[in-house]
């Protein structure tokens, strides 16, 4: 996906539109490298072991994410992906992640990720399958991600001898977690109803 976003910019002439927002990501990623997640193991430290995170560092984060998240949109990475990026720079675990997990779980599974599904099922055209090869189509892509995510998952557990079972339990599991690829689908499709405007904009100018 990001090889055909990044073909499509180029082809519809938009070379500086490109270079700014790849520049743009790679210092969102920095920023959240070497800026973040220093900041985030430094309040850390700061935490005796065995006792809560306090109430200001949470905060913090709470306010990094809702930043990222706007600067995110603000060079178009989406503030899903951009919140996602920090999510990975944070350490899982005690004292900070299972803080987290505390008081964002029941908020997020019960309320938000219901609201996100179903914004992103009302955004897709079902009277647009109107034909055999559109529907054989879409269940040749179902099947081979299925088969492509199961076998990818299943290899590296049986190669450090897993029981079969379980590595086919932790690959359906892994089948069931799509919000992330939801999300880029979703992006790349606004980003290439934008780039096409622009090309058109182009050959009328």
């Amino acid at each position: 996906l990001t090889i055909r976003f990044a073909s499509r910019i180029i082809k519809a002439k938009n070379v500086p539109y490109f270079l700014g927002s790849f520049s743009s990501v790679g210092l969102f990623f920095i920023f959240a490298l070497y800026g973040i997640r220093p900041a985030v193991l430094w309040a850390i430290r700061q935490t005796p072991d065995g006792e809560p995170m306090k109430e200001v560092y949470i905060f913090g984060v709470f306010i990094t994410l809702f930043g990222c998240g706007f600067i995110g949109e603000a060079i178009g990475l989406s503030a899903v992906i951009s919140c996602f990026i920090v999510g990975l720079v944070i350490p899982d675990g005690p004292p900070l992640g299972t803080a987290l997990s505390e008081k964002l779980d029941s908020f997020v599974s019960v309320l938000l990720m219901p609201i996100f599904f179903a914004i992103c099922g009302l955004q897709m055209d079902v009277f647009a399958i109107q034909t055999a090869k559109n529907i054989g189509v879409i269940h040749l892509v179902v099947f081979v991600a299925f088969l492509g995510k199961v076998v990818g998952t299943i290899a590296p557990p049986l190669f450090y001898r897993m029981p079969f079972r379980d590595a086919l339990s932790l690959a359906l599991i892994m089948n069931a977690k799509g919000i992330i690829e939801l999300t880029i689908i979703i992006q790349k499709m606004k980003t290439h109803v934008s780039i096409r405007g622009c090309s058109l904009r182009h050959k009328t100018d």
